[in-house]
């Protein structure tokens, strides 16, 4: 490493120490110094994103040449980038060619992959709705609510199985999902707090 790992840890704690400063802070210069960071984090990510599409290139051109199993993918996947890429500068993302690759083939593509994935999702549903246990049993129940009272069959069913669904929607679920942002903010500012104070170092790379 060309610089030590102690340095980096400072800089990094430095550095993220003004970024936080910055939001509880009116301050003219500590503005100005943080504008100027988040400048030079767009200027790095963009080279970021150079490196990771040359090395996507590197890996996939490997595949091809040595004619690894289903290489034929990796065929298709540099073709496509390069075309995309080449379109887009030398053409423009306004060209006709640039639409035409985008949303003829790129959105259809995508479209497909998700609709492919509810074969997944159907999978994985009736695996989660076996009833093993009172917590299955609670979840197959209100799913089962849910899917109901959203169709138009489940008022013909029942009239107060829509009554029902939205009373899971706008109470059970929103507590939940409540519960998780919380949850996922407290574990984001601790793990922002181990980075600032040196104790987490996997940013730096090295295996740590």
């Amino acid at each position: 490493m060309l610089v030590p790992r102690p340095v980096l840890l400072v800089v990094c704690g430095v550095l993220g120490a003004l970024m936080v400063l910055d939001y509880y802070i009116k301050n003219a210069g500590l503005q100005a110094l943080s504008s100027e960071l988040q400048a030079w984090v767009l200027v790095i990510a963009g080279f970021a994103m150079v490196v990771a599409s040359l090395n996507l290139m590197k890996v996939q051109l490997k595949r091809v040449a040595q004619r690894r199993k289903e290489w034929e993918y990796s065929l298709v996947t540099v073709v496509f980038c390069v075309a995309m890429a080449g379109v887009g500068v030398l053409i423009g993302k306004t060209s006709t060619q640039y639409k035409f690759l985008f949303n003829d083939i790129m959105a259809p593509i995508g479209s497909t992959l998700f609709a492919c994935m509810i074969f997944f999702v159907t999978s994985a549903s009736y695996r989660a709705f076996r009833v093993r246990n009172f917590q299955a049993f609670v979840l197959l129940a209100s799913g089962a609510f849910v899917l109901l009272g959203g169709a138009p069959a489940g008022a013909v069913i029942w009239d107060k199985l829509p009554a029902i669904r939205d009373w899971f929607m706008d109470i059970p679920t929103v507590a939940g999902n409540r519960a998780i942002i919380l949850s996922s903010a407290v574990g984001t500012v601790a793990f922002g707090l181990k980075v600032l104070l040196g104790i987490e170092k996997g940013q730096l790379g090295g295996g740590e």
